[in-house]
Formats: C-alpha cells, structure tokens, sequence
C-alpha cells in the first residue's frame, strides 16, 4: 500500500440497515470501506460506497479471523465495525487475532453489563438512573407466588444466553411479552419450566419510548444525540418504526443519567441508553442499553 493511500474500514455484517447506513456514511465522508457478509444477497453489499466485497460463509471462526487479517496484510492498521451483540462479543475476545487490523468494539467486560439487563438495572439504581419495578423469578415456586401488579412486561435478562435453551424446548424467543393479569402471567411463566429459567417480569412504564444516543471516549462524551419513538411495534413497547429527533436541549437532566450509567460501565465507543418517558407525569424509566448501533441509525 502507498503512503498516501487512506486505510480502510472494514463493516463486518451487512445484512441490516444498520449495516447499510454505516457504509453509506463512512462512504460518504470519503473513506474506504470493505464489506465483510455471509451470503451473497445481503442488504449493504449492493452499495456503491463499497471499495471491495468479500463474502465468507463461516460466521465467528478461523475462517472468518484469518480473511479479517489477510485484509490487514494488505493495508495494514485497517478499523473494523460491526452491529451485532454476537460479533461484537466474538471480536471484544479475538482482537489480538485480527491484528493489524483493529476493531472498534468495547471490551468484553463493558459488553458483559449491556447485554445483562438485570446488571444494567442493578448499576442504573446505584447511580441514580430511575429503573422500573423488576423481579427475577430463580424458580417456579418463586415465579407462581410473584404479585407484581399489572401490566407487566416479560424480557430476558441475557437473550443470547438463553436462545439454546428456547429453542431445544421448543419455545419461541420473544423481544418482550405483554401480560396484563395474574392467570396469564402464570401460564406464561409456566412455559419456561422445563428449561430451568425464567424472564425479568417489569412493571409496564406508560409513555412513549425516548433513546439517548451517546459516543464514549475515556470517559468523556464525543457525541450526543436522541429521539423519541413516535411508532413502536408492538405498539405497547418494542422495536421502532418512526422516530423523530428530539432537541438536546430537552431532557438535560436525563442525558447526564444516561452519561453517569456509561461511565459507571466504564464504556468506550456507541451505546443507546433507552427509556419509556410519560409526558403525563414527567417521568421516566430506563429499559436497557445497547452497546452497539442502533436500528433507527439510517
């Protein structure tokens, strides 16, 4: 490679939007970027930002660490992103692996609070974030005796740390499951016996979902931004279909809360510190934090 020639970033999973829209910004602002998918019909792979296209079946394996390095080879000290919590956590462990190339991820540590809903909870209420009633039920008998009140919300903890375990029960795996009285919570509940493990039960939090966006950098805020969801699928809390952005100046006191749990984590990079807001009463709730790139990016 010339001395001149400007160091690629490599977009590792380009089957979303998310993966389409950090190409096209990355392409936009005149940098190189290598896509990296695992089938020929991803999403991102049909973008005019891209500079080269690699396609590698295997997901998170030598394979796929030894076509990161060869990229390396090339072009030496190339970054690398991704958007997945998989990827994300396969490469916080295997960064020494891909060297030169360098990935732009959390360590696995930080990874570790953000992907465990019940820790993120726990550190929110000790650094003051406000958090919604939650139990943890650790058997049936603890599960059946739960009068939470109602509505509530049933999510896991660790999704990817369970997904096994639904699937050989047969069991589909759910974002999260609205109940709103005590017999279907019950039944609900009942399902999870055979695998030994049971869901976070929430209080529902009225109002409508509000992100805050941030990029962390020793310690300190980079970049900020935030959002409230005017649509959510399902419409009582669940994914984003239309967002709109919400001025900065707005829910100050909140930003600094979300800025305290990150750092508290000790986080290094992007994460979406998400939470139900009731214009009614003010109030808001954290639901959780994703530590990668977010669905509503594009």
């Amino acid at each position: 490679m010339s001395a001149t020639a400007a160091i690629p970033c490599i977009v590792l999973g380009l089957e979303s939007q998310i993966g389409l829209a950090l190409v096209r910004e990355l392409g936009r602002a005149g940098v190189p970027v290598i896509g990296i998918a695992h089938a020929d019909d991803e999403l991102a792979l049909a973008s005019r930002y891209l500079t080269e296209r690699i396609v590698v079946a295997e997901r998170r394996g030598p394979v796929l660490l030894a076509a990161i390095r060869n990229i390396g080879e090339r072009f030496g000290a190339a970054t690398l992103l991704t958007v997945s919590e998989a990827n994300l956590t396969w490469l916080a462990a295997n960064r020494a692996a891909i060297a030169p190339v360098v990935a732009l991820v959390p360590k696995p540590e930080q990874l570790a609070f953000a992907l465990d809903k019940a820790r993120t909870l726990a550190l929110a209420r000790e650094v003051g974030v406000p958090v919604p009633a939650t139990w943890q039920p650790r058997s049936m008998a603890e599960a059946l005796a739960l009068r939470p009140g109602f509505p509530v919300v049933l999510k896991w903890p660790e999704p990817t740390a369970v997904m096994g375990a639904l699937a050989d029960a047969g069991l589909p795996m759910h974002k999260a499951e609205f109940i709103h009285d005590l017999a279907s919570l019950q039944g609900a509940l009942a399902r999870f016996e055979p695998i030994g493990r049971w869901p976070l039960v929430q209080r529902y939090a009225p109002g409508h979902g509000l992100g805050q966006f941030f990029f962390m950098h020793r310690g300190r805020v980079l970049r900020r931004f935030q959002h409230r969801r005017i649509a959510e699928w399902p419409p009582e809390g669940g994914f984003s279909s239309v967002c709109d952005a919400v001025p900065l100046t707005e829910h100050r006191g909140l930003q600094e809360s979300s800025v305290r749990l990150l750092q508290a984590m000790g986080w290094d990079g992007v994460a979406m510190v998400e939470y139900r807001f009731d214009p009614a009463s003010g109030n808001a709730e954290l639901m959780e934090v994703n530590g990668r790139f977010w669905g509503s990016l594009p």
